[in-house]
């Protein structure tokens, strides 16, 4: 139901038009429609509304608690580790293993090798049976691409 008019949305000042019975229609289907557009709420309180009925996105928690690890990853700053630091750490992993030694790996051979990596020289590592690949199998090698530097 609609409230009471608070009056014309225009006033007539011709007689002849008031009389017409198709410009009294036209007259009151603007006065219903005035009506109506002062019962709409505030586009801000609609906005408001909408607002507090939004769910967040589900992986708001997880996406936050990311961010916050890499802004501490960030402020955690380099440890520059020496070749005997990378060999202890290797045969640690030797030791604290259930896989045994499948032999040894030389990485690094070359400077363009190096500089990917960003080392001063070649280096050995240790090979562990867990991860090797059967014949036939696939290893994946994304983000294992040297970048192609033009002369």
């Amino acid at each position: 139901m609609l409230p009471p008019m608070a009056g014309p949305a225009i006033k007539l000042s011709v007689k002849k038009a008031s009389s017409d019975p198709r410009f009294k229609r036209v007259m009151d289907r603007l006065q219903r429609s005035a009506a109506r557009t002062k019962q709409h709420p505030p586009a801000g309180q609609k906005a408001a509304e909408a607002q507090a009925a939004a769910l967040p996105p589900a992986n708001e928690k997880l996406a936050g608690a990311k961010a916050a690890q890499v802004g501490t990853m960030n402020n955690a700053g380099t440890v520059l580790l020496t070749v005997a630091d990378m060999s202890a750490i290797q045969a640690e992993i030797e030791r604290s293993s259930t896989a045994r030694l499948f032999g040894w790996k030389i990485a690094a051979t070359s400077e363009a090798g190096q500089k990917h990596i960003n080392v001063t020289g070649p280096m050995a590592g240790r090979i562990l049976s867990e991860t090797i690949i059967p014949d036939g199998g696939t290893a994946s090698m994304a983000g294992n691409e040297m970048p192609r530097r033009r002369a």
